[in-house]
């Protein structure tokens, strides 16, 4: 048979599969063979009968061949590249037909040859490949040999190539499915700077990386980072040119709704899911395995969100599905036994009778998490129906374990498992609950601390829902056992500023070090990881905000060795895990200091939006004795209108405040939520008096504020006050119907008070109060005073945002300097001078009131600058009657030797007692001092 009939009848066989044909050539007639053909084409014939030799169950003929085709090499080969190659493909063969040891050995040889001849781009090509081959064979444990040999190259570590972003993605997805998440962690950041700098953004090499990434990090429990990358995965995707058009799109969105459902927001994942399923459904046909993925999603979904019948009319339709042969991702069994649950939870809502898959059943048949968790709460709620609580603390106890081991210690399945046996142990034990409640608290703690700094808003969202579920709990376990008032009463405060005792350490040294270059170096980290942890609440993790974090890794290193040297503890990164609870927070004497917290009670299972039902607690702080925890009020929005509510609850504060304080000389309230944006010095008691007539009452941004709030806290000889006010907005100038006339009278008396006080002040007018040129002169201000327009914008899709406020400054003649500034770039100004910041301008204390703050808006941008206290506008404010009341307030503080806070309660007093000519009563709710 002539050479190239026998390569042609062998490829042939080769194609149907016929092995056994293949291994009938002569070993002598392929020898002659070999001579016949180009050596190209005597490479393939022997790779095939060596394949053949493999497939049919002959190794020891297999090896003949093998030793053949490297005499082949040897002689008709001379090219080391042509030589290597067939080496390399021969082991390939060795994998393909299940002799995994020696394609490693053949494998690992060629990656030393290429190493040794430092052939980076061969070797990539090895390596993105070979590895790669093992797993998908079923090969680990080789496949994990040849990956670690890979990544520790040093060919591979130095030589960027094409191909290299793809080893590391590859090697990133298989320590993923070992668990080995840190190593897969730094492997997905090493394929996004490959990838990235090869391909740019967006690109679908790139976006399939950070896809990966964002499953390794659902796959870990890190969540908040999870959603960040799948998000921004399914953005940069959608960039694409025909992107929406395309099935891999469609998959990211897939994967984006696993995340949301893992977080436990449910509304969301069925949004993508449904989507999804739409796309698949009108592109790929319904019989698509895609399609059913979707739909089987969305099914899941409807679970989630306990919509029992719908979801149950989903999964009988799936289940229809099997006599068909349709491709249902679950087995059969799993998707019955969803509909033995479905079934119960409808009875169980009915009050009947139902019956349920033992729980080993559904450990042995490999049922999905979301299901057992499904039905040992089931169980455990129908034991508690029925009286059983000894048996629902049994089941709650098992449950807990199983998740932990299952789901890890910080999943959000595992802390609802934690939640629900504390809440049962509570009927039994209250010291145990006491112990667990705690435990939970540092645990959910950590967690949530992480998920704040993932630049995902979802996130933070499901973790704060996650926290109001245990802190509820906690709050009405507190007022049953006082014993546990104090713990409540540290974690009240520290989930309200997510600090750590790290973060109070340092801001002591700031305060208090006596060494000046250290407490300007705490001082400045301070403010620095605060403005960074601002940027990653909210905002997706880009390269700016990679800049600033090794930005402050670098300002940390110098710290730390400064703190070393002095002989204290170092600054802790700001993600670290904080072990225990505890705090030396003292009040003095006849001072009450009362810390508030509203807490959202989810009565519905999906955490979007807002809840409806909220309470009010606060933790009362006096000398010498240990804190209270009260409720002040509950509030259902679902019984009344929202006014008639905040009217209820305006009048329930004003009682109770009054009630709890009569006999204190000063008073102090850390307001949470809305009531930041509620003038509570002038609710009234109930005899009608206001508050802060009765009572020498003064707000904090939070509890932390009273340890400093003596500090930096009056004017004196050579203050230095910079003012802008009179601002041009236009080339109009006075002519704009914009211009304030009353603020640049309001300026003007500002100057002459500090100026007779002896102060220094420094006044900007016109056009002189551009962005830049403020900013400039706000750094040497201890007190900065805006007279101008501000303003809110009611971003309803980005209500985290802080550029949905900011202020108006003067529009620069020569056009050069942008004349609007946001609260995000406020938040950069350096205001660690300021002792005092004063937004004399329409709304400038108003902000969205988001899970994740209580205000977000210009007076956070202040505190996070660094500046010690801030007077905001509640509403708009007239222009004239404002600058009457800075014009008294100034008077009281330059010339009444008060501190900034007791002269401004004693104004806003005498605008309820009409004396300041041309103000009206009413205008004194517009005005709140706030010490940070």
């Amino acid at each position: 048979m002539p050479a190239e009939r026998l390569l042609a009848a062998t490829e042939q066989a080769a194609e149907r599969g016929d092995w056994a044909a293949i291994t009938t050539i002569d070993l002598h007639l392929l020898q002659a063979v070999l001579q016949q053909l180009k050596p190209s084409r005597a490479s393939e014939l022997l790779l095939l009968v060596a394949q053949g030799e493999g497939y049919s169950g002959t190794p020891d003929e297999q090896d003949k061949i093998v030793s053949m085709a490297e005499r082949f090499a040897r002689e008709r080969l001379p090219d080391k590249a042509a030589r290597l190659t067939l080496d390399i493909n021969l082991g390939y063969v060795y994998l393909q037909t299940n002799r995994a040891e020696e394609a490693l050995s053949r494998l690992d040889g060629a990656r030393l040859r290429l190493e040794k001849a430092n052939d980076a781009e061969a070797l990539m090509n090895l390596c993105g490949l070979a590895p790669s081959s093992f797993e998908r064979s079923g090969h680990i444990e080789q496949a994990g040999q040849l990956y670690l040999a890979c990544d520790e190259s040093e060919v591979v570590r130095s030589n960027p190539t094409q191909q290299r972003g793809f080893f590391w993605h590859n090697h990133a997805m298989f320590l993923q499915g070992r668990a080995a998440f840190d190593e897969a962690i730094r492997r997905h950041r090493w394929a996004l700077q490959d990838l990235g700098n090869y391909y740019g953004l967006p690109s679908r090499q790139v976006v399939d990386a950070y896809d990966g990434f964002g499953q390794t990090m659902l796959a870990a429990g890190d969540l908040g980072v999870a959603d960040s990358l799948a998000s921004l995965a399914v953005q940069f995707s959608s960039e694409l040119d025909g992107a929406e058009t395309s099935a891999s799109h469609w998959r990211l969105v897939n994967n984006a709704a696993a995340v949301k459902r893992a977080l436990r927001l449910p509304a969301r994942a069925l949004e993508l899911d449904y989507a999804a399923y739409d796309w698949r459904k009108q592109n790929l046909g319904e019989d698509h395995s895609d399609t059913y993925i979707s739909w089987l999603n969305y099914a899941l979904d409807l679970v989630e969100m306990e919509r029992w019948e719908d979801a149950k009319a989903q999964f009988l339709n799936l289940y229809r599905g099997y006599d068909d042969g349709a491709p249902i991702p679950y087995p059969k069994d799993i998707v019955s036994y969803y509909l033995f649950y479905l079934d119960a939870r409808i009875a169980f809502e009915r009050g009947e009778g139902f019956t349920l898959p033992k729980p080993d059943l559904l450990l042995r048949t490999g049922t999905p998490l979301e299901l057992v968790e499904g039905v040992m709460h089931l169980l455990v709620q129908n034991d508690l129906a029925k009286g059983r609580v000894a048996e629902a603390l049994e089941l709650a106890a098992w449950n807990e374990r199983f998740m932990t081991r299952n789901a890890g210690e910080i999943h959000p399945t595992r802390f609802a498992a934690a939640f629900l046996h504390a809440r049962i142990l509570g009927e039994q034990d209250k010291a145990a609950a006491s112990k667990k409640l705690a435990e939970t608290d540092i645990e959910l703690f950590n967690w949530t601390r992480r998920q704040s700094l993932s630049g995902s808003y979802d996130a933070s969202l499901a973790s704060r829902a996650l926290a109001d579920d245990l802190l509820l709990y906690m709050a009405h376990h507190a007022l049953e056992v006082p014993e546990f008032m104090p713990h409540f009463a540290e974690a009240l405060h520290r989930w309200k500023v997510l600090e750590s005792p790290a973060d109070r350490a340092l801001q002591q040294v700031a305060r208090t070090s006596s060494d000046t270059a250290l407490r300007a170096a705490a001082r400045d980290y301070r403010l620095s990881a605060a403005r960074f942890r601002e940027r990653v609440r909210a905002e997706p993790v880009t390269h700016a905000i990679a800049a600033m974090d090794n930005d402050l890794k670098k300002q940390r290193k110098l710290l730390n060795a400064s703190l070393t040297t002095a002989g204290l503890p170092e600054v802790e990164p700001p993600l670290a895990p904080i072990t225990k609870t505890g705090s030396s927070f003292s009040v003095e004497p006849g001072e009450v200091v009362i810390d508030m917290i509203v807490l959202r009670d989810w009565r519905r299972p999906d955490r979007d939006g807002w809840s409806k039902h909220l309470e009010l607690y606060a933790a009362i702080h006096r000398a010498d004795t240990p804190p209270r925890i009260a409720r002040i009020a509950k509030l259902d929005f679902t019984a009344r209108a929202a006014e008639s509510i905040y009217d209820s609850l305006w009048r329930d504060i004003g009682l109770w405040v009054s009630r709890e304080v009569k006999d204190a000389e000063r008073v102090f309230i850390a307001p949470d939520a809305m009531l930041f944006q509620m003038d509570l010095l002038a609710a009234r008691d109930d005899k009608g008096r206001r508050l802060g007539t009765m009572n020498d009452i003064h707000l904090l941004s939070s509890r932390a504020a009273y340890e400093t709030h003596n500090e930096a806290a009056a004017f004196k000889a050579g203050t230095r006050v910079v003012m802008a006010g009179g601002l041009f907005y236009t080339e109009e100038k006075e002519a704009d119907p914009d211009f304030l006339p009353g603020s640049l009278k309001e300026v003007d008396r500002i100057a002459a008070l500090v100026d007779e006080g002896g102060g220094i002040s420094n006044t900007l007018r016109g056009f002189e109060a551009s962005v830049s040129r403020l900013a400039s002169a706000a750094r040497e201000g201890d007190i900065l005073h805006l007279a101008t327009h501000g303003f809110f914008i009611r971003n309803q899709s980005e209500p985290y945002s802080l550029r949905n406020a900011g202020l108006l400054l003067s529009n620069s003649s020569d056009g050069q300097d942008q004349d609007t500034i946001y609260a995000s770039e406020l938040m950069d100004w350096d205001l660690s001078s300021a002792q005092l910041v004063v937004l004399s301008s329409c709304n400038s204390g108003v902000g969205y009131d988001t899970p994740i703050d209580a205000v977000r808006g210009l007076p956070l941008a202040l505190a996070r600058a660094g500046a010690r206290r801030s007077i905001v506008t509640l509403e708009e404010i007239p222009d004239f009657q404002t600058a009457r009341v800075m014009e008294r307030f100034y008077q009281h503080v330059t010339k009444g030797g008060l501190t900034y806070s007791d002269a401004f309660l004693l104004t806003k007093r005498e605008i309820w007692a009409n004396e300041i000519d041309g103000v009206s009563e009413e205008v004194a709710s517009a005005f709140v001092l706030y010490v940070h």
